[in-house]
């Protein structure tokens, strides 16, 4: 995931926390289907607290669409620089 600088302290304490949650749900979605993964085991292995997670989300499913986005604008990213080095 790529941030952007014009982020403040909070904005990017704020985004730091969502990334770990994101990187959690993957590591989860390497050992178990999405259906048996919960809350609590996001926040256990992002190391945030539950209140923290509904913060960021009201749903599991809104932490799932987000990662989802992030991977697929970070792929875009990728691509885009491939093409470039190409030219």
């Amino acid at each position: 995931m790529h941030m952007g600088s014009s982020m403040n302290k909070h904005e990017s304490k704020y985004f730091n926390t969502a990334l770990l949650m994101n990187e959690a749900l993957i590591r989860s979605l390497d050992k178990k289907d999405y259906e048996y993964i919960t809350v609590k085991e996001i926040c256990d292995i992002a190391g945030v607290n539950r209140s923290t997670f509904y913060l960021h989300y009201e749903t599991m499913e809104d932490l799932l669409l987000e990662t989802i986005e992030n991977m697929f604008n970070d792929l875009k990213i990728d691509i885009q620089a491939i093409l470039l080095r190409k030219k």
